[in-house]
C-alpha cells in the first residue's frame, strides 16, 4: 500500500496542533510503544529529523548546536550515521522509512543522549575521555539505578565497582590505557549491557536490531559458566566470581597461587597454562582480586576478539609475540597426558601437527596471535592450548566413550 501524502509542516509550529501530534508520535516511538502491527506505516524521512528536534529538552537550538559544532565532536556522539542504515522506501511523493525502524532509531537516539549527559557529569567536555578515577565515579552513580536482588556488603560492592571499570577498560581500551575517549564507552555494546540493568535505561535500548552492536556471548564450559547470569556486567555475576576468589584463595592471603589457581573451574586448566597466568599476571607469586578479574574475563569472554588479544598474551608468557613450536608442545604435552594417554586415542605430536595444521601459521615454526585469529575457530585453538575440557571433549563423548 502506497503511503499517504504527509502533511505539510507549517513554517510557525511552535504551538500547533501538528507539532503536539507530532511529538506525541516522537514519544511513541522513542518508548516503542508500536508495535509490529505497524511495521508497514510509513514515516517521511524529513519528519525523522523533526521528531529528532522534539525529543530534546533543547528543542531546535539544540540540535542546531549540534549541527553547527565546529570541533565535529558532539556529532560523534549521536547516532547520526545509523540513519544512512536505515531502509528506505520511495515513490513519486517522497522518501519513507519505515515506523518500525523509525521506533528503533529514536529509541537509540533517546538512548545515546540521555546516557551522553550521566557521562559528561564526570568527564570535562573539551576533554571527552574518562580516566579511571572518572570511571569508577561513573559507576558507583549509576549502579544506584540498578535492582540488586542480594544482599551485598559494602566490600563486595567495592569490588563490583572494581570490577565494572576493569570490565570496561578490558574490552575497551587501546594498549592497557587506563582511560577511555566518551565516544567509545557511549557507542560500545558492553555500555549497553551494563545500561540494561538500570530501569531507568532499559526500556531505552532495543537489543534486537541490526542497528546495534551485538551483546557479548559468554564461552560457556564447565561447572561455573553454567550458572554465570546472561549479563556480564551484573551483580550477580560479580558475585560468582567474587566468591570463586574467596573459595580458590585457601590460605586467605588474598593472592592465589598455582595450585590454587589450578584448582578454577573444577580442575581445568592444564599446568603448563596455570603456570604462565601466575607469570604474566601476578610476577611469579599469585594473582590478586584484579589479575583474576583480566583472566577471568578473558576466559569467559573468549568468543570476542578482545578477550582473544587478551588471552594470547596469557600463552604467549615468553612475550615474543608468537607462539614457539616448543612452547605449543609443552602446552600439549601435559594435556595429552591427562586427557588421552590412556586410552592411547592420541600422541603428543599428532596434537602439535594437529594445532598447526588448524592455523596454518604463516610462518611454519610458530603461531602468532593474527594467525589464530584468521583460524576458522580462535576460540577452540586457544582453549586446545590451555585447559582438558576441549580436548577430551573432541576425543570423548558426553558418556566418557572414546569417539
Amino acid at each position: 500500500m502506497a503511503p499517504e501524502k504527509p502533511a505539510t509542516i507549517p513554517q510557525n509550529n511552535k504551538q500547533t496542533e501538528w507539532r503536539a501530534a507530532l511529538l506525541e508520535k516522537a514519544r511513541s516511538y522513542a518508548y516503542g510503544r508500536l508495535g509490529t502491527e505497524h511495521d508497514f506505516d510509513m514515516l517521511r524521512v524529513g519528519d525523522l529529523h523533526s521528531l529528532l528536534k522534539l525529543l530534546s529538552s533543547d528543542g531546535n537550538i539544540y540540535w542546531k548546536q549540534v549541527q553547527s559544532d565546529d570541533t565535529g565532536r558532539m556529532k560523534d556522539f549521536f547516532p547520526l550515521c545509523l540513519f544512512h542504515q536505515l531502509p528506505l522506501y520511495s515513490d513519486d511523493k517522497g522518501v519513507y522509512i519505515r515506523c518500525a525502524d523509525a521506533s528503533c532509531y529514536l529509541r537509540e537516539y533517546s538512548y545515546m543522549r540521555s546516557m551522553y549527559y550521566v557521562l559528561l557529569r564526570f568527564c570535562k567536555a573539551e576533554t571527552a575521555v574518562l580516566s579511571r578515577g572518572e570511571l569508577r565515579q561513573f559507576v558507583e552513580y549509576f549502579a544506584q539505578s540498578i535492582t540488586i536482588t542480594h544482599v551485598l556488603t559494602s566490600q563486595f560492592l567495592q569490588f563490583y565497582y572494581t570490577y565494572v571499570v576493569n570490565s570496561f577498560l578490558f574490552f575497551l581500551a587501546k594498549d592497557n590505557a587506563s582511560s577511555l575517549p566518551l565516544s567509545t564507552l557511549l557507542h560500545s555494546a558492553q555500555l549497553r549491557q551494563f545500561a540494561m540493568l538500570s530501569d531507568s535505561f532499559k526500556d531505552y535500548i532495543v537489543p534486537c536490531t541490526a542497528l546495534l552492536p551485538k551483546y557479548n556471548v559468554m564461552y560457556r564450559r564447565g561447572d561455573i559458566v553454567a550458572y554465570l547470569p546472561d549479563n556480564w556486567y551484573s551483580p550477580e555475576t560479580a558475585l560468582l566470581l567474587y566468591q570463586q576468589f574467596i573459595d580458590l584463595d585457601k590460605d586467605r592471603d588474598g593472592l592465589l597461587k598455582e595450585q590454587e589457581l589450578y584448582r578454577f573451574n573444577n580442575g581445568g586448566l592444564s599446568r603448563p597454562f596455570t603456570r604462565a597466568v601466575i607469570q604474566t599476571l601476578g610476577d611469579g607469586i599469585g594473582l590478586n582480586f584484579e589479575g583474576f578479574l583480566f583472566f577471568a574475563t578473558a576466559y569467559f569472554n573468549l568468543l570476542m576478539t578482545e578477550a582473544q588479544r587478551h588471552f594470547f598474551v596469557l600463552l604467549d608468557r615468553d612475550r615474543k609475540g608468537a607462539l614457539s613450536a616448543a612452547r605449543v608442545t609443552e602446552y600439549m604435552e601435559d594435556i595429552v597426558k591427562e586427557v588421552a594417554e590412556k586410552d592411547g586415542l592420541m600422541s603428543v605430536e599428532e596434537a602439535v601437527r594437529t594445532v598447526f595444521n588448524a592455523v596454518h601459521p604463516k610462518n611454519p615454526a610458530e603461531i602468532s596471535l593474527e594467525d589464530i585469529l584468521a583460524s576458522m575457530d580462535p576460540c577452540l585453538l586457544m582453549t586446545l592450548l590451555a585447559d582438558y575440557q576441549t580436548l577430551h571433549a573432541v576425543l570423548y563423548d558426553e558418556q566418557g566413550n572414546p569417539i
